[in-house]
């Protein structure tokens, strides 16, 4: 059977492939005049460029004014490629309040806003936020996205440091950002130089570098795995900042900007759950006929939202999970993204079971509405264990053989965590990838099925 991957044309952007437009994508801030660049503010005032359209912009993100809330994003989409991708800026901040606040975000996303997204104000930085269908600019978090976050706080549970997070997430209840000692973040007119670099496959590295003394450099690896899966499965994604402040401020600046794709585009693939699927919760377990027990703010369809902190949790803890109909129709799926969810770790799941059906009576296919046969209506795909979260809003990202279709998939976690500690389950987000089948495998197959019921048939008389 032939595979076909979904071909997100409003994503793709022509002419990355060739090997002149993988230089340098991005430099600067368009000057004064923000040519390219969309600004975005939901608080007391916009971003500002000081600069001629070089490399020596200047970002003016916050100003030292309370409630600020922006976000200024490149409109050109950029490519995932192969090696990823490398980015460099240096940030600080010029005048504020005697506690500066609060920070930084640079986002990587496919938010349904486009280049006109724009996350919560304070702690939120620009960034995160609840999740909309109908998202709000200063309320909802930016969703299908990557930030790597700076907080300058310094009385923020979570701390002074950097994060990095998918799908509107920060640093979690009880979670802090990872320190940066000995550079000094929070520092008056202390200019720090940022550098990134990811790998393309899985891992986020971070060097920050105080321009005024160079011997106060700290880096950190940051896990990134299902970076495609988590912009959506598409191809390229739009690059910008987004910065706040709250009850507290900061005149925060960006300059010496750049960003550079490394490698090839590589193809889109295909996100098979999407918002709005049916979706149920429920619990794998033969004989038992449990529905899902969750608090009516954490029901299933938190799980393919794609937004944090928005989770999933399930009461019945061993074999917790969801039955998904993706409104795709058939697909071929060969790869599950996992999120933690914001605390209790001993929730985590810590096994998978993915199955596949194309029975259509929910009364086959429901574990709670046929408790005794269920799984004489599915076909194990894969399962296994699932590698140990050790951050709050990180992802983990499960690589599976299939090449079988299916119209309903369940994803169940036999165990979590630490099953002693834990009263539950519970995950942030749930996505399954893969391709669909070709129309031509499809029509066969309906051909044969055909046939076969011509047969019983003629057999009857």
């Amino acid at each position: 059977m032939q595979l076909r991957s979904i071909v997100l044309p409003a994503l793709i952007v022509g002419g990355f492939l060739t090997a002149s437009s993988l230089k340098a994508q991005i430099t600067g801030f368009g000057g004064a005049a923000e040519i390219g660049w969309t600004s975005n503010s939901a608080g007391t005032g916009p971003a500002s460029v000081s600069g001629t359209g070089t490399i020596a912009d200047v970002l003016n993100i916050t100003a030292a004014e309370n409630a600020d809330d922006n976000s200024y994003i490149f409109k050109t989409p950029q490519p995932i490629t192969t090696g990823g991708w490398t980015a460099s800026f240096q940030y600080q901040f010029t005048a504020g309040s005697a506690t500066p606040a609060d920070g930084i975000a640079l986002v990587l996303q496919n938010d349904p806003r486009g280049a006109s997204a724009l996350g919560a104000g304070g702690g939120s930085l620009g960034y995160s936020g609840g999740f909309s269908t109908t998202p709000v600019n200063g309320t909802n978090g930016i969703i299908k996205s990557e930030a790597m976050q700076l907080n300058i706080f310094t009385g923020a549970a979570n701390g002074v440091g950097i994060g990095q997070y998918p799908n509107a997430g920060g640093a979690p209840s009880g979670g802090t950002y990872t320190a940066v000692s000995p550079v000094t973040l929070n520092s008056i007119n202390n200019p720090v130089n940022v550098s990134l670099s990811y790998d393309g496959v899985g891992t986020l590295t971070e060097t920050l570098t105080e321009q005024n003394n160079a011997s106060n450099s700290f880096t950190h690896a940051f896990s990134m795995p299902s970076f495609q899966q988590v912009l959506g499965g598409g191809s390229s994604y739009l690059v910008g900042f987004t910065g706040a402040t709250g009850g507290l401020n900061a005149a925060q600046q960006i300059s010496n900007f750049s960003f550079t794709p490394v490698g090839t585009q590589v193809a889109p693939k295909l996100n098979i759950f999407k918002v709005g699927d049916p979706i149920a919760g429920v619990n794998a377990v033969v004989g038992a006929g449990l529905a899902a027990n969750s608090p009516a703010a954490e029901q299933a369809a938190n799980s393919i939202d794609s937004a944090q902190p928005s989770k999933y949790l399930n009461f019945q803890q061993a074999f917790a999970g969801i039955v998904v109909t993706p409104s795709v129709g058939r697909t071929i799926a060969n790869e599950l993204g996992l999120i933690s969810a914001n605390d209790s770790p001993e929730r985590d799941p810590a096994s998978y079971e993915v199955w596949g059906t194309n029975d259509s009576n929910p009364n086959d296919f429901r574990p709670d509405l046929n408790p005794t046969n269920w799984q004489n209506f599915w076909t194990l795909i894969s399962s296994g264990s699932v590698p140990t979260f050790s951050l709050r809003g990180q992802e983990q990202d499960i690589f599976f053989n299939n090449s079988a279709s299916y119209s309903s998939y369940m994803v169940d976690f036999p165990a979590v965590a630490n099953p002693t500690a834990a009263n539950s389950m519970q995950v942030a987000d749930i996505q399954l990838s893969g391709a669909v089948p070709e129309p031509s495998a499809i029509a066969l197959a309906a051909i044969a099925g055909l046939g076969l019921i011509l047969i019983r048939r003629c057999g009857s008389f």
